[in-house]
């Protein structure tokens, strides 16, 4: 846009500020970052489940008399100490 002031001519100069999110990408590499550690977490949480069920159950089969709920919680607990 020019401005005509006598025999002057002044040009008015606009800016602009443009956000070119670079922070973001910090902040998007955090957040996989954090959903690849709960994911690795969920994973192992689920192999002792697993793993404390097949305990179970094999305990279950050697002596016919044991709870399977107790033997599992008893297994869990050992895998979570593990």
């Amino acid at each position: 846009m020019k401005i005509k002031m006598g025999e002057y001519e002044v040009k008015k100069e606009t800016t602009y500020e443009v956000d070119t999110h670079d922070d973001t990408k910090d902040d998007v590499k955090d957040d996989v970052k954090e959903a690849g550690h709960e994911v690795k977490e969920g994973a192992k949480d689920a192999k002792d489940k697993v793993k404390a069920g097949a305990k179970a159950v094999f305990n279950k089969v050697k002596d016919p008399d044991r709870d399977l709920g107790t033997e599992y919680d008893k297994e869990k607990v050992k895998e979570k100490i593990d």
